[in-house]
């Protein structure tokens, strides 16, 4: 029996091939993998991860179906400092959208938004390289 993850408009369903083209279920793929030792754990733990990806549709759409990640330990304590999450709550100042940085000039500051998301903004100054969030509401 087949087990597919997700139905693709004009395309059909998307399931797990193995070599041979017959059909593989997630915990089949891991169960194969871990069977062979530690040395393939993080295949398994990739093949975990594309499952649950394509389960809340994080894949990109197109003929290959490629989960693109680029995670590593300073983009999650960047997102920790945006949304002033301990131990970084308040490692960003929090500033109106019109205060500038407040070390230069208000002439001469070159400011310009890094990320903007719903609730909050970070801003830069390119001048000084000082940056701070700008909360909504």
């Amino acid at each position: 029996m087949a087990v597919c993850s997700r139905h693709l408009p004009g395309r059909g369903t998307l399931c797990a091939r193995d070599t041979r083209g017959a059909e593989a279920t997630p915990a089949a793929l891991g169960r194969e993998a871990a069977a062979r030792g530690p040395a393939l754990k993080g295949v398994t733990d990739l093949f975990r991860l594309y499952w649950l990806a394509l389960q809340h549709n994080v894949v990109v759409e197109g003929p290959e179906h490629t989960l693109d990640l680029k995670v590593n330990a300073a983009w999650v304590e960047e997102w920790l400092k945006m949304l002033r999450l301990p131990p970084h709550e308040h490692t960003l100042p929090v500033r109106s959208m019109a205060e500038g940085c407040g070390r230069c000039d208000p002439y001469t500051a070159r400011i310009h938004t890094t990320v903007a998301v719903p609730g909050l903004t970070r801003r830069e100054c390119s001048t000084c390289r000082g940056d701070w969030l700008v909360l909504d509401g």
